[in-house]
């Protein structure tokens, strides 16, 4: 080119051609630089099992590289800038991952010390320390204080994942699934409740009918005036209830008997443990 531009030759064909096939060499040429230098951003990027904070640095060293010989339209600094797009989202999803995991890990923590606490009541009932409408109420309560914690979990993955309408969605479904359990339990435990208190009351009716029934045969019978048939009749009403009062003061008074027992124990146990860590 150089020589026929020399000579005047600028006009003629084969000072066209060789400029055409001069701009295809170049291009071929930063095609092959362009493609090398990603190929080694590539090895470096693979190498020592980098992190993706430690990628995105690389990555944008080397668009700064790339936009420096080529410009922003260069194939290099394209595939460049989609990489680390990519490794940009791939970090932005591994934070929410890792935030949403320690929110699961908390949450198991919360449950399961919550079950160590109904197991221990659990056991304390069977041994007759609590009565049956306790055991019932108490049992709301766990039901309640576990409901919030999964509703809290839930509420803190929402805001993990608010930019993400099909994790979203996945979340609302536990949502729902959550308050649906949770409901079922406490109708259960209300119908549970509502039985017994009928069975009680059931109990009380019998005792009256059958002391009204017997007091009136007696008075049949002549063998008590009317005064003395009701007299005796309450009589039993009165004991029936101290019987009932008493034996609540008795558990009561042996719970905490026992509680207090286990908390020394307990106490015991901690120190005789510390001094043998000593």
């Amino acid at each position: 080119l150089t020589s026929l531009k020399a000579a005047g030759g600028e006009e003629t064909s084969e000072y066209r051609h060789l400029q055409e096939q001069l701009v295809t060499a170049k291009r071929e040429a930063t095609a092959s630089d362009e493609k090398e230098y990603v190929k080694k951003v590539d090895t470096e990027l693979s190498a020592d099992h980098k992190n993706l904070a430690q990628k995105i640095t690389i990555l944008d060293q080397a668009l700064v590289e790339a936009k420096a010989k080529w410009g922003e339209e260069g194939e290099a600094y394209k595939q460049l800038t989609e990489k680390k797009t990519k490794a940009e989202q791939d970090f932005k999803e591994q934070t929410i991952k890792f935030a949403a995991d320690k929110v699961d890990e908390e949450k198991t923590s919360s449950v399961n010390v919550l079950q160590i606490a109904k197991a221990r009541y659990d056991t304390e009932t069977s041994l007759g320390l609590h009565s049956v409408e306790q055991k019932l109420a108490m049992d709301r309560q766990f039901a309640a204080e576990e409901y919030a914690i999964e509703q809290q979990s839930l509420l803190q993955q929402e805001a993990l994942y608010a930019q993400d309408p099909a994790k979203l969605e996945q979340i609302k479904k536990q949502e729902l699934a959550v308050t649906e359990r949770y409901n079922k339990l406490m109708a259960d435990s209300a119908n549970t409740e509502l039985k017994n208190q009928l069975a009680s009351w059931q109990k009380f009716s019998n005792t009256v009918v059958s002391d009204w029934t017997s007091a009136v045969g007696q008075i049949v019978r002549e063998q008590k005036t009317f005064g003395q048939a009701m007299a005796q009749m309450w009589g039993n009403l009165v004991v029936q209830i101290a019987q009932d009062i008493a034996k609540w003061v008795a558990q009561w008074i042996l719970a905490h008997t026992v509680m207090l027992a286990a908390e020394r124990l307990f106490h015991s146990q901690s120190l005789l443990a510390w001094l043998l860590h000593l």
